[in-house]
C-alpha cells in the first residue's frame, strides 16, 4: 500500500530549513555571538597591555559585515579627540588598531568648527547664501596637535570661503556680486581668506528640505583668488570660470 504524503515531516523540515536560512543571515549581518565574546576578551587583554594609562570608555563589540571584523570602539574621558577602535577577526585575533590615526579626529573637529563659524557669520550679517569655510592646506593634519583649541580670531591658515544658494536664474554676474559681498564680510574677521568659491542653483531646483533636486542650470566657480574680487576684476573672474569649464570638458 502506497504511503500518503507526510505533512508533519514536511513542515518540520521546512521549519529547520527556514531557521538555518535566518541563522545564516543573522551571522552574515550581525556576526557570531561566540566570536563577539572572543573579541571582547581579546580587547580586554590588549587594552590592559597597551592602553592602561588611558581612562577609556569602551563600547560593546559589534560586527562589521563590510570587513568581517568585530569592532570595539574606545574613547578617552580626558581627551576630546582620542577616539579609536580595535578590530578582531572571528578567532579574536587583533587585525586593526586605529590609535595612530586619532589626530584625524582633531582635523575633523576643525572642519566642523569652521563650518559652524561660517554659519554664524551668515546669520550675523544676514547673508542670503550659506557660508562654508575650509582650509587650503592639504597637509593640515601635520600642523595640528591633539585636542588643540581653535581661536578663529588668531587663525593663521589660508582659507577658502564658499557661498552656496539659490537664485531665480543664476548668472556669472550674480556669482561675482555675491562673492564681493562675501569678501566684505570676511574682511571684518581676522581670518586669512585667500580663495573664494560659489555655487548658485536655480530656485526651481530647490527641494522643500533645502537640498538641490537637480544641478541643471547651476553655475559653479572655484578657487577665485581674493585679489580678483578686491580689484573688481570681473573679466578675470569670467576667465577663471571659462577655464574650469574647458578643463571639465577635457
Amino acid at each position: 500500500m502506497k504511503k500518503g504524503f507526510n505533512f508533519k515531516k514536511f513542515f518540520v523540515g521546512l521549519g529547520v530549513f527556514c531557521t538555518l536560512i535566518l541563522l545564516f543571515f543573522y551571522i552574515a549581518f550581525f556576526g557570531n555571538p561566540i566570536s563577539r565574546l572572543m573579541a571582547e576578551k581579546s580587547a580586554t587583554k590588549y587594552i590592559e597591555t597597551h592602553y592602561k594609562d588611558l581612562d577609556l570608555i569602551r563600547d560593546r563589540a559589534y560586527y562589521n559585515f563590510k570587513n568581517g571584523y568585530y569592532i570595539v570602539r574606545l574613547r578617552d574621558k580626558n581627551s576630546e579627540d582620542t577616539k579609536f577602535y580595535l578590530g578582531f577577526d572571528s578567532f579574536g585575533k587583533l587585525k586593526q588598531d586605529t590609535y595612530d590615526d586619532i589626530l584625524f579626529n582633531t582635523e575633523i573637529r576643525l572642519s566642523d568648527e569652521l563650518r559652524e563659524y561660517g554659519s554664524k557669520l551668515q546669520e550675523n550679517y544676514n547673508f542670503p547664501y550659506e557660508i562654508s569655510l575650509t582650509t587650503l592646506n592639504d597637509d593640515i593634519e601635520e600642523k595640528l596637535t591633539l585636542d588643540q583649541k581653535f581661536d578663529f580670531n588668531n587663525f593663521k591658515e589660508d582659507l577658502n570661503a564658499q557661498a552656496f544658494g539659490y537664485v531665480k536664474k543664476p548668472s556669472l554676474e550674480d556669482c561675482f556680486d555675491a562673492l564681493c559681498d562675501l569678501q566684505k564680510i570676511m574682511d571684518k574677521t581676522s581670518l586669512k581668506v585667500t580663495k573664494y568659491s560659489i555655487i548658485l542653483v536655480p530656485e526651481e531646483n530647490k527641494k522643500p528640505d533645502g537640498e538641490a533636486e537637480s544641478w541643471a542650470g547651476s553655475i559653479s566657480v572655484s578657487d577665485v583668488p581674493q585679489e580678483v574680487l578686491r580689484n573688481k576684476d570681473i573679466k578675470e573672474f569670467k576667465n577663471i570660470y571659462e577655464k574650469s569649464i574647458s578643463e571639465t570638458k577635457d
